[in-house]
């Protein structure tokens, strides 16, 4: 029987969409009854002032100190700083043990926008050894595999697009039989996720003012804290929207289920690109048709034929197309069955451990 170990810096409920793969991976690792799968989480407690080089250095210590590396068949890297750890100080055989998860563009300040900083602490020279020496990269989006091989094209044969996607238990979305949309005009919008400037807040509370000024039924919801968060509600109260805006704050498992299953419509317009969107695959598995920015690898994550994706053409015209999207008839158990097809947590962790055959 394989071992395996998966070395992450993020895991809910710090981080983003990389911490919730590697808790995916772990959690589907135990439902497929996989006898051994280790993780190490790289959260010590640092003094704020001590340098990203020597973080890693005490990682890798605590890491070989409560791991033998040489007794796992495969080490799964998710995230930067376990990709420059491995590079650091893993040997080249360890490192052909190695996988690792591209979760986004950050590579590029290591490879081309490298700091003098960073050169004095190897960090290009680093990534690239993980690379290089490890046997398989999974980009979790054909927008980050495309920027990836332009970097790294001697290496085409190793380098996968796989759809990390989710796993929402059947009794969650099993309401989908009997919901239909509400007959009384009243609509109400989700959004779940960091509340930061770089993910459009401004821009969709604008457009969610003039789409009110059409239809005064509408509410949104908004899930999640950020830097950003008291500013916003500061925008609120001068948009006179106190009332229809709601801020809940971090919330997890049924509080959350809850509202994707009492919303209407979800929406996150980032105007930064995101790697994919695995928090617009969750809500589609509750049969929520989704709203987008054709930025990144947003539109991978977002069922076209059930979903919109947004230009950035001007307000009055981003407003037109909602309205006309959200007045649409829709099906929503029909969207949550088209997501479980294509968007499987399962597969991804079959596909990236290899394990097919080694189910008990």
């Amino acid at each position: 029987m394989k071992k395996y170990l998966l070395i992450a810096s993020e895991y809910p409920p710090v981080g983003g969409g990389a911490g919730v793969v590697a808790r995916q991976v772990i959690n589907d690792a135990n439902n497929l009854k996989i006898k051994k799968i280790d993780y190490y989480i790289c959260k010590l407690n640092f003094k704020n002032k001590l340098s990203k080089f020597f973080k890693l250095i005490f990682i890798y210590k605590d890491i070989i100190s409560k791991k033998e590396l040489c007794k796992y068949d495969v080490i799964i890297l998710n995230d930067n700083d376990s990709i420059l750890i491995a590079g650091l100080f893993f040997s080249k055989a360890i490192l052909n043990r190695c996988k690792v998860i591209v979760h986004g563009d950050f590579y590029i300040k290591y490879i081309d926008d490298v700091s003098i900083k960073n050169r004095l602490r190897f960090y290009k020279y680093a990534y690239n050894r993980t690379i290089v020496n490890s046997s398989m990269v999974v980009c979790v989006s054909q927008y980050i595999r495309n920027g990836f091989e332009l970097k790294f094209n001697k290496y085409l044969n190793k380098i996968n697009c796989i759809y990390c996607g989710t796993n929402i238990a059947s009794q969650d979305i099993c309401f989908l039989n009997s919901k239909q949309k509400n007959s009384s005009g009243s609509c109400r919008f989700l959004s779940v996720g960091r509340i930061e400037k770089s993910k459009g807040f401004i821009e969709k509370l604008e457009l969610f003012y003039r789409l009110k000024k059409k239809n005064n039924r509408l509410t949104w919801d908004v899930v999640g804290n950020g830097s950003f968060l008291n500013d916003f509600i500061k925008l609120i109260n001068e948009y006179g929207l106190e009332e229809s805006v709601i801020i809940h704050g971090y919330l997890c498992g049924d509080d959350l289920y809850r509202l994707y299953k009492e919303s209407d419509f979800f929406w996150l317009l980032p105007n930064k690109p995101e790697a994919f969107g695995l928090v617009y695959i969750e809500a589609q598995l509750f049969g929520l048709p989704s709203i987008g920015r054709d930025i990144g690898g947003v539109s991978e994550a977002i069922e076209l034929e059930k979903g919109l994706v947004l230009s950035y053409e001007n307000l009055d015209v981003q407003v037109a197309t909602i309205f006309n999207f959200i007045n649409q008839d829709f099906c929503y158990k029909e969207l949550s069955d088209s997501i479980i097809n294509k968007f499987d947590s399962t597969d991804f962790c079959l596909a990236l451990l290899d394990m097919v055959n080694d189910r008990e």
